[in-house]
């Protein structure tokens, strides 16, 4: 009786995995367009973190020149810091499209395996029945040399 509710929500997120998400795109150029955004955001994110780590270099190098040294490097690290996690929202916001593209891939490649998997059935039952006719050929022939053996044998005797 406790499985049960895991159970039920194993099923509603199978469910739910199934379904394609709302916003997912339907062409391949929307998926294109994502990739994109992604390699974007990348890119995005390491300049905001660049620039974050510059200012605050800046700032700190700044701050030794002011008379209240230690709050103008804890005024310097919250800059920073917001800039970093701006950065690191980007970041995050990539992966999760890159997550989402290669979830498309990886479901594109099972359908296409899927869609092959007929002819694939139909070479392999081909390729048997022709390796089956090669070894019975081979049989035949290995019958027939140990009958000619035989038959000079007896022959010869």
């Amino acid at each position: 009786m406790k499985r049960l509710p895991w159970m039920l929500c194993l099923i509603a997120l199978s469910a739910f995995a199934e379904e394609p998400a709302v916003g997912d795109p339907q062409s391949p150029a929307d998926w294109d367009k994502l990739r994109v955004q992604a390699k974007e955001m990348r890119t995005q994110s390491k300049q905001l973190s660049d620039a974050a780590e510059k200012t605050f270099a800046e700032a700190n190098a700044a701050c030794w020149k002011k008379f209240l040294v230690s709050s103008c490097q804890e005024e310097a690290r919250n800059v920073k810091r917001e800039g970093e996690k701006e950065a690191r929202r980007l970041n995050v916001e990539a992966g999760r499209i890159e997550r989402r593209l290669t979830a498309h891939e990886r479901m594109e490649r099972f359908a296409r395996r899927a869609a092959e998997e007929p002819q694939r059935a139909a070479d392999a039952a081909r390729i048997a029945g022709e390796i089956r006719q090669h070894e019975e050929a081979a049989l035949k022939r290995q019958a027939e040399k140990q009958a000619e053996i035989e038959r000079r044998q007896t022959q010869g005797n």
